[in-house]
């Protein structure tokens, strides 16, 4: 008897631990021309700029990356006026976090004239640019625009990084500051 009891409890225990809906949610920046992935998975589009995830046990850590890219996006979103936000930012600092990291239009890890020049490039069709994207957490702190050191083609994410099953994250276009 004491078996059998110990063996419902073991086995509600591992119903507990076993995959549950989560949701990630793009609170700003773009919300379209891509798909979400978790560690190789395609997560369900629910809405616009909500997905639904399915995770295991808290602590494991996955990857969350894009997958589909539509590429045609290329200058959707970017314009002159960017340019002349990030030119205005290099001298006057930045609004927020994410204004920084999509100024970083070449990706090299520091806002800089050379990300104008690549950009005016692009903008007058000299030059192809390509669609660049990067999951950034809502929480994030501080970015140093002339030493972006985090990589945010990816997101690292565990359970616990579900509040209340829910994941933040804002999707950033390199060259498009309008959000």
């Amino acid at each position: 008897m004491k078996n059998i009891i110990i063996l419902i409890s073991l086995s509600l225990f591992v119903v507990g631990l076993q995959a549950q809906a989560l949701t990630v949610n793009v609170t700003a920046g773009e919300c379209s021309g891509y798909d979400l992935e978790l560690d190789g998975n395609i997560l369900d589009r629910l809405s616009t700029c909500d997905f639904e995830a399915t995770q295991n046990t808290g602590g494991t850590t996955q990857l969350l990356s894009f997958t589909n890219v539509d590429m045609s996006l290329g200058l959707s979103g970017i314009s002159t006026l960017d340019l002349v936000n990030i030119r205005r930012g290099l001298f006057f600092g930045f609004d927020n976090n994410l204004h920084i990291i999509a100024s970083d239009y070449d990706l090299d890890g520091a806002v800089s004239t050379y990300d104008l020049v690549s950009m005016r490039s692009t903008i007058l069709g000299i030059t192809t640019g390509e669609v660049n994207l990067s999951i950034v957490p809502s929480n994030i702190m501080s970015v140093d625009p002339f030493d972006i050191a985090i990589d945010y083609s990816t997101l690292e994410v565990t359970q616990d990084d579900f509040a209340n099953g829910v994941l933040d994250i804002s999707v950033v276009k390199a060259g498009n500051l309008d959000f």
